[in-house]
């Protein structure tokens, strides 16, 4: 009992340090939203609207809702409002109409009146004709940046209007969610029907960490076309450190089950072994009882003239069977629940085999039915013999 209190003591304070560590690397969220990123490609002197909603997780809060940046070109018809606790708002965001062709960054600020959440903003003007399009993907390979590394994208581009070959001039870009430009480039392509090109970037060991988004615009004098696409740059360090910690998480997770699995099997397993034995013991009472009745029911039939007082024997000699049985199976007990503390299970096993083996099923009747039939205990005694089992112990 007490090795199985040790270990649910155990399994207890790892199951608490696994909290801890997994509340310390869970941020608490005041609130939520259904969008990461708004991103609109509209028509030069068209408008459009995205919806966002937004969840209150805590008490009862007021919203603030600005647009840093973008503010001439997006609006909210309401910007501050309060939501109770499980309360959400659908907020409708409007682009206005009348801005000239290109890339706009920017982002949707929340301020609830804990914390703040930033939504990355990207609005693409297009002209009505265009010439070209141009798709971007960030390669697999780059899909985590960080300061002083690389970022990848793959570039498809698409003559529209499958003239005669051009020489196109490409500039791609890096700007901040701020709309601050961080790096450019330039070069000159030959686009026929269809482009494709791979573009490496150096970022900036000096890069802060956050949101930021790649440009990418083509044009061959007198049309263009532009296409933003949004990327985060992290922290190499702080990374590496929730790596670490969820790699420790994994590690007590595996701990954790690995000891509760060991506990249940330990548990189980000696639990069978004591079923074992209490099955074993109510076979003996069985076995002892069904020997007392056959010795009865010969006796019976017999024509001795003493059959009456060898029954009146034989009933008490049941009671004391009985009795010496239940005081022999408790002390077998305490035996098994004393070696389980061990945690010895090959030691349990070796006694359930001995006494099984010393004939457990007939021992304590035999040795009284022969005071009473001598002649039947002869019977008894070679039929035990022929299924193995010792009965030396019926000499004494």
């Amino acid at each position: 009992m007490r090795g199985r209190i040790k270990v649910i003591i155990l399994v207890v304070i790892v199951a608490l340090a696994l909290l801890f560590v997994f509340n310390l690397t869970k941020s608490e969220q005041d609130f939520s939203s259904n969008t990461i990123l708004i991103k609109q490609n509209i028509p030069v002197g068209g408008e459009s609207i995205s919806n966002v909603k937004i969840m209150n997780n805590q008490n009862a809060q007021n919203f603030k809702i600005s647009f840093p940046n973008v503010e001439n070109l997006i609006f909210v018809e309401e910007d501050s409002f309060e939501l109770n606790k499980g309360e959400s708002r659908n907020i409708e965001v409007h682009v206005r109409e009348g801005f000239e062709q290109g890339i706009y960054v920017g982002q949707m600020v929340i301020d609830s009146e804990k914390t703040s959440k930033r939504i990355p903003i990207i609005i693409g003007v297009e002209s009505v004709n265009r010439v070209f399009a141009i798709t971007q993907n960030i390669l697999p390979k780059y899909e985590t940046v960080y300061p002083g590394g690389k970022f990848g994208v793959s570039l498809k581009i698409f003559n529209l209007e499958n003239s005669d070959v051009d020489d196109v001039t490409m500039v791609y870009s890096i700007k901040t969610l701020e709309g601050e430009e961080i790096l450019s480039d330039s070069e000159v392509l030959i686009v026929q029907t269809s482009l494709e090109k791979t573009k490496i970037i150096d970022i900036p060991k000096t890069l802060p960490e956050g949101d930021y988004v790649f440009i990418t615009t083509i044009s061959d004098g007198a049309a263009r076309s532009d296409v933003g696409l949004l990327f985060s740059v992290l922290n190499k360090d702080s990374q590496e450190e929730f790596g670490n910690i969820k790699y420790f998480v994994i590690l007590v997770i595996v701990f954790v089950i690995g000891i509760i699995a060991m506990f249940v099997y330990f548990i189980k397993t000696r639990d069978d072994l004591l079923l074992r034995l209490r099955k074993q013991q109510r076979n003996e009472l069985k076995e002892n009882l069904k020997t007392i009745s056959l010795y009865k029911k010969r006796i019976n039939q017999s024509k001795s003239k003493s059959k009456k007082k060898k029954i009146c024997e034989i009933n008490k000699a049941k009671k004391r069977i009985i009795g010496k049985i239940k005081k022999k199976q408790k002390e077998r007990i305490s035996e098994v629940k004393r070696l389980k503390k061990t945690g010895n299970k090959n030691k349990i096993e070796e006694k359930l085999k001995e006494w099984e083996k010393k004939g457990y099923g007939v021992f304590e009747t035999e040795k009284e039915m022969k005071k009473i039939s001598k002649l039947e205990m002869q019977k008894r005694v070679k039929s035990l013999r022929e299924k193995g089992y010792k009965t030396s112990f019926l000499k004494e």
